[in-house]
């Protein structure tokens, strides 16, 4: 039983304590002091408590003031002027002229934005939602650069840059335009299907065989250029081998002199490169020949096919080739 009045002398304390804390002229004392000492966010923390318990004008001017110290301009700007407009509150016609001044002084960081635009469309500044359009009254904002934006349900979001002067106003007029409207995606997988079937597979034709025709093609014109080259070369050094009376024959002697040897030597030496790169150049003609014939064209008929046909005249030192692709 002795638990009884120890339990409701602490709740007769804590209400005690409760009823100091939530009385409204403390904390309005409170936060008077504290703003003397320049803590004026603790100072706004006691008087929005104070407002909480009672919404006095009183309260909602001080919180007002706290604000302007803080540089919160809109929002002091709201409470200074709702709490000037309780003309008949005593405390507020005692200090009306200290209250009006400290408004000029709010209102010199703040101008205000009007936009029109698109019936409903939603005016963001600065990130932040402010108002629908059309707009009753113009919004205040802080005085300074802001970026608008304006969305709206089928429109382009329009967004720019805009200047609010201090004091003054900043008007503007958004012209917005439609939204492209999507592709469909059941037409356009429709049309993707169609373009898929006009090309099957199976007759798609391999570029391989041709393009290796066209290499051996290439190989053998190589080919068939140097070997005529080397055999020029062989006859250029034979001529000079049977003009020069100082060289005896290749078959009438068994020695030779020097400079007869050399041109022996190029003369085999030269008619041996100009062989293989003959019978080279003529095998590759033969093989582009083949890969030619057998490979589908790549145009629209598969049944066409090019015909090439090369020869080689040994002794005119000469080739030719014929082709229709």
């Amino acid at each position: 039983m002795r638990l009884l009045p120890t339990t409701c002398a602490l709740l007769l304390a804590a209400a005690m304590v409760h009823a100091q804390s939530a009385d409204p002229e403390a904390l309005l004392r409170e936060g008077v002091a504290l703003r003397r000492a320049h803590r004026d966010a603790e100072a706004l923390a006691r008087f929005e408590a104070a407002y909480r318990v009672v919404h006095s004008p009183r309260a909602l001017a001080q919180i007002g003031l706290a604000e302007q110290a803080l540089g919160r301009w809109v929002e002091a700007e709201s409470h200074v002027s709702e709490a000037l407009g309780a003309a008949g509150d005593p405390w507020i016609g005692a200090n009306a002229p200290s209250l009006r001044a400290a408004l000029g002084v709010i209102g010199q960081h703040l101008g205000s934005l009007w936009v029109d635009g698109v019936e409903g469309a939603e005016l963001f500044v600065d990130g932040q939602r402010v108002a629908t359009l059309p707009m009753g009254t113009a919004v205040r904002r802080v005085a300074g650069s802001v970026v608008v934006e304006v969305r709206a349900q089928g429109y382009e979001t329009v967004r720019r840059p805009l200047v609010v002067p201090p004091g003054g106003e900043a008007r503007e007029v958004v012209r917005m335009a439609r939204a492209a409207s999507p592709e469909p995606v059941r037409d356009r997988a429709a049309t993707e299907t169609i373009a898929v079937r006009t090309v099957p597979l199976d007759e798609r034709p391999n570029p391989l065989p041709r393009r290796l025709a066209w290499v051996a093609l290439a190989g053998s014109a190589v080919g068939l250029g140097v070997g005529i080259g080397a055999l020029a070369v062989r006859e250029g050094a034979a001529t000079t081998y049977n003009a020069d009376r100082s060289c005896p024959g290749r078959l009438s002697a068994s020695s030779q002199p020097a400079g007869c040897t050399s041109l022996l030597d190029a003369t085999s030496t030269w008619e041996l490169a100009g062989t293989i790169a003959l019978v080279a150049g003529g095998a590759l003609a033969v093989t582009s020949l083949v890969l030619f014939v057998t490979a589908p064209s790549n145009e629209r008929s598969v049944e066409r096919r090019a015909l090439v046909s090369c020869g080689v005249t040994l002794g005119a030192w000469g080739a030719s080739c014929t082709g229709r692709f």
